[in-house]
């Protein structure tokens, strides 16, 4: 078995278990959304817990530096998402307000080459 053959099959290993990662987060996001008052800011999170015992619900509370480290972690998320995708975006946002297409909207922006496709006819 070649090394190209043990590179295939651990990569599909991979796959396989990032797959079901995924599915295991997005179960867990989507079926244990609950919500912690803490000094009248509403904390919004999910993680798994057993929320009733038969008919009345169990409550259950959180510690300070748990508290922390979800807001911690939840930054994180959303910085990490914003910058990965922000990044692209202003730049394509950028390159649409400049140019629009073949045509340049700003007239004296002059960049060789960028819009032009064949050099300009000699008369």
């Amino acid at each position: 078995m070649g090394l190209g053959n043990y590179i295939r099959k651990y990569r599909n290993i991979a796959g396989i278990f990032l797959a079901f990662l995924f599915l295991g987060y997005l179960g867990s996001i989507t079926f244990f959304q609950h919500t912690h008052i803490v000094d009248g800011i509403t904390v919004v999170h999910s993680h798994p817990y057993k929320s009733h015992n038969g008919n009345a619900p169990i409550s259950h509370k959180h510690s300070q530096c748990q508290l922390v480290l979800i807001n911690f972690l939840s930054l994180l998320i959303v910085t990490g998402t914003a910058l990965f995708n922000g990044i692209p975006l202003t730049r394509k946002l950028v390159h649409k307000l400049i140019f629009c297409g073949d045509e340049v909207i700003i007239p004296n922006l002059c960049l060789s080459g960028v819009n032009r496709p064949r050099a300009p006819s000699a008369w």
